[in-house]
């Protein structure tokens, strides 16, 4: 079959000690991966990391992000480090559904920042309830979880504490989500379908759409 487009270069990001050799392998993979389709991927990057604590579940990190034939819009005035682009043109492009098994809110903590991620929306062990553990956007670097559970002693020796989050999981359809979304300077919004208790995350894309995070059945 015959290629229809050259493929782009790929850019690739390490943090810890990733050997040369699987640098070189990535790279090779993730190109193999962009000659599949028939349509021209703009733009590849590839995040690798390895954890510094030994014995970790999740010992590396792999995370490729691929701009399948996309048009880059314009960075223009709005929210600070996101492109904006007309309301009625955003769409959730890219869904992800986890696999979550029950942790910790310290220990959900731990993940969100060994991935690099503003939030980290995971099964909360001591209480059987989808949360979103997050910080916030205020520079503070400040953690918070949502929602709270009334009485709950959060951890707040063995890092910066904890807190308990004002806001709530709201029970929207995806539309409705996403007007709250666009009415607000939040990087995302934990909601439920009505009718349902499983929580999912809608988040602000740096291209202007939306992502949607949700537990796998």
């Amino acid at each position: 079959m015959a290629k229809p487009h050259a493929v782009c270069e790929v850019e690739l990001l390490t943090r810890g000690p990733v050997p040369q050799r699987d640098r070189e392998q990535v790279v090779e993979k993730v190109r193999a991966l962009c000659e599949v389709g028939h349509e021209p991927v703009l733009a590849a990057v590839v995040n690798l990391k390895v954890r510094d604590r030994a014995g970790h579940e999740l010992p590396a990190i792999a995370e490729a992000s691929l701009d399948m034939n996309g048009t880059p819009p314009e960075p223009r005035s709005g929210h600070a480090g996101y492109s904006v682009i007309p309301a009625d043109e955003r769409e959730v492009v890219r869904h992800k559904s986890l696999a979550m098994h029950p942790m910790g809110v310290e220990e959900a903590a731990d993940e969100m920042d060994q991935l690099d991620h503003g939030f980290f929306l995971y099964l909360d062990a001591d209480h059987d309830l989808d949360r979103v553990v997050y910080r916030n956007g205020d520079g503070d670097g400040g953690l918070h979880v949502l929602p709270a559970v009334p009485g709950e002693d959060l951890p707040g020796d063995t890092r910066p504490p904890i807190l308990p989050s004002t806001q709530v999981m709201s029970h929207l359809p995806l539309e409705e989500a996403e007007a709250l979304l666009d009415e607000t300077d939040d990087p995302f919004v934990f909601f439920a379908f009505p009718g349902s208790d499983r929580g999912q995350v809608l988040y602000r894309r740096f291209d202007g759409h939306y992502g949607l995070i949700t537990r796998a059945v």
